[in-house]
């Protein structure tokens, strides 16, 4: 029984020329805010796609995730990040979560955010990666009540 290599993890000499790809794709696109750039190389869009669109999560298009929402395309969700003009002491509040894919990218960028919305633990894969991805604290509404996921300090 031979091996399918499309079952084997990337390598990463493929993983880092994806994330070239991936940068240079947010560039082109407008994305210049160093920071917003950093943020999105450190927050791997790939934790929030699941299933059968998962090999194109480093493309830049949206795709269809759980509970019939989709993610952002990449760059759309740079240059709103950019728009922003988030700071590192700033607090953010995001109002309609869905996959945490954008709540990642700005737990990279401030100090501590709150956010609300329809991001159900059934419909978050990706809401652990929001825990991992950045050094503030993240509380998100979910039926009428915040739930701590808290880095460190009180909020």
């Amino acid at each position: 029984m031979s091996e399918d290599p499309e079952d084997h993890d990337d390598t990463s000499d493929e993983r880092a020329e994806r994330k070239m790809r991936f940068l240079f794709a947010l560039r082109s696109r407008g994305v210049t805010d160093t920071r917003v750039l950093t943020a999105m190389e450190r927050v791997d869009r790939g934790l929030f796609v699941r299933g059968i669109f998962a090999d194109r999560a480093y493309e830049d298009m949206p795709l269809p995730i759980a509970c019939g929402q989709t993610i952002s395309q990449p760059s759309v969700v740079g240059l709103m990040t950019q728009a922003l003009q988030v700071n590192p002491r700033d607090t953010v509040l995001e109002v309609g979560t869905g996959s945490g894919y954008q709540a990642a990218i700005l737990a990279q960028l401030c100090r501590r955010g709150l956010h609300g919305g329809p991001l159900s633990p059934a419909c978050a894969r990706g809401g652990g990666a929001v825990l991992a991805a950045g050094p503030g604290q993240y509380h998100h509404h979910y039926r009428g009540r915040f739930v701590r996921a808290a880095r460190s300090g009180p909020l």
